[in-house]
């Protein structure tokens, strides 16, 4: 059983270990479609699942995120909204403009990734139709939990 997770979801399937959400993890992501769980400190926060995606499946869809190319949707715009809403965050972005050091929104998107400091665990599926079983399933054992995903 992975540590840290309610039993509740650990009896779903089979986990990897929490690791840094970083491009050093994201690289050894599989390339199968699954579902992915973010936890904040010792707290799950956010559920998602990668379906085929041209092959790249929990990889391709981990690297929008922690490249930055998903300010606009899933865990990178509920990151970057957290991120807007810190106000030493957004002195420490002011003063790096004012230094004249201008940012793009995908950086930006990196930055506020980065900011949230997320460990990631995930579980693998053979097929698309089963990774939506399994978000299914763990976001209903989480139902009462205060997680960042918006639609459950």
């Amino acid at each position: 059983m992975n540590e840290g997770l309610p039993t509740a979801v650990a009896e779903l399937a089979e986990w990897s270990g929490w690791k840094p959400f970083d491009t050093v993890t994201v690289r050894s992501a599989p390339t199968t479609p699954g579902v992915y769980l973010f936890k904040q400190e010792s707290a799950l926060v956010y559920v998602g699942r990668a379906g085929e995606r041209g092959g790249k499946g929990l990889r391709g869809r981990l690297t929008i995120y922690v490249s930055g190319r998903a300010p606009h949707s899933g865990l990178g715009n509920l990151a970057f909204e957290r991120a807007l809403q810190d106000s030493d965050w957004l002195r420490s972005r002011l003063a790096e403009l004012e230094a004249g050091n201008c940012r793009t929104v995908q950086e930006w998107s990196v930055l506020a990734v980065q900011r949230a400091q997320l460990d990631i665990c995930w579980s693998s599926s053979l097929a698309a139709d089963d990774a939506v079983a399994l978000e299914r399933a763990v976001l209903d054992a989480l139902r009462d939990e205060a997680l960042w995903n918006r639609l459950r």
